[in-house]
């Protein structure tokens, strides 16, 4: 990534397979799905090296994550489960997404409360409290199975999709397509 005067590569912090990314405005967590591990680096490129393991509370696929500040989110499509933890890797709880609907999570995002998790094959954004109760209230998305991790600002949604192009999407909180998304690569 590109920390202001210089891109960075985790790569040599030994990250193999980064699968999602998130930040408190200072600092990044990456999720490594081969190496079942939660890197932390600074905004400057610089290994924390106090990440952590996501195999010892049963995530060997980590895919998605997201931070409020105070804990992180991540999600795992194997074991179909949404776990939080704190900044340093405790767990402190944990749902089943097929609790809510999801069978296949890859990204997740917060607006600081709620939960969304994105399923690539249900085509689906589903809206959840922290504790996993579904809101009712998710939205489908105009994109193939190729959809892969989310954001949030709070109120509009921005996902990264492969299909027709890898393109980021720009929906609203219902869903619609906004059309000011964008390609890349």
């Amino acid at each position: 990534w590109f920390n202001g005067s210089r891109i960075i590569s985790v790569e040599r912090f030994g990250v193999q397979n980064p699968r999602g990314i998130t930040t408190n405005g200072t600092q990044f967590w990456i999720t490594d799905r081969v190496k079942d591990f939660i890197f932390h680096i600074d905004r400057f490129g610089n290994n924390l090296s106090d990440g952590f393991s996501t195999a010892v509370f049963g995530s060997t696929d980590p895919r998605g994550i997201t931070t409020n500040g105070t804990s992180l989110w991540l999600v795992d499509p194997t074991s179909d489960t949404a776990y939080q933890t704190n900044l340093n890797g405790s767990i402190l709880s944990s749902f089943s997404t097929t609790s809510v609907g999801s069978d296949n999570p890859i990204g997740i995002t917060t607006n600081g409360t709620d939960l969304w998790i994105l399923d690539p094959t249900d085509i689906f954004v589903y809206h959840v409290s922290a504790q996993g109760t579904n809101k009712t209230d998710g939205f489908g998305v105009s994109a193939s199975s190729s959809a892969g991790e989310i954001t949030t600002n709070g109120s509009d949604f921005w996902f990264v999709s492969s299909d027709a192009g890898n393109t980021i999407k720009h929906v609203n909180g219902s869903g619609f397509d906004l059309g000011d998304g964008f390609n890349y690569g």
